[in-house]
């Protein structure tokens, strides 16, 4: 199915990535997931995204760093931030390395995420 959009999901909370993975396989995506850092850049080396949903706080290789790597790879693609780092600096440390949107886990439906990013889909 080449008419769908692809995202890659930078998740390391298992619980969290599965729900992510089905809310928006049932909005039409194609999914992928990745666990750290290192995992993420080579799946972004190997493949093309259109979207991309990044945690921050992972293992290995930090979200922002694979953010960086994104913008050097891939300048048109959406990337959203989903993170429990509620704090202004890490919000728009994310924003100057190029995120399109910052969800704060604890205030954001996982409904809300994959609504949204459908909408940015269109």
């Amino acid at each position: 199915m080449a008419d769908k959009k692809a995202i890659l999901i930078l998740e390391d909370e298992d619980v969290l990535s599965r729900a992510l993975r089905i809310a928006l396989e049932n909005e039409g995506f194609e999914v992928d997931v990745a666990s750290s850092g290192e995992a993420a850049i080579d799946k972004i080396n190997e493949n093309h995204f259109d979207f991309f949903l990044l945690d921050l706080v992972i293992p290995g290789i930090d979200g922002f760093e694979v953010l960086k790597k994104i913008r050097e790879k891939n300048t048109g693609a959406l990337v959203f931030v989903l993170s429990n780092l509620s704090d202004d600096e890490s919000k728009e440390r994310a924003k100057k390395l190029g995120a399109d949107e910052y969800f704060v886990k604890s205030e954001t439906l996982l409904s809300e995420i994959s609504s949204y990013i459908k909408k940015r889909a269109k």
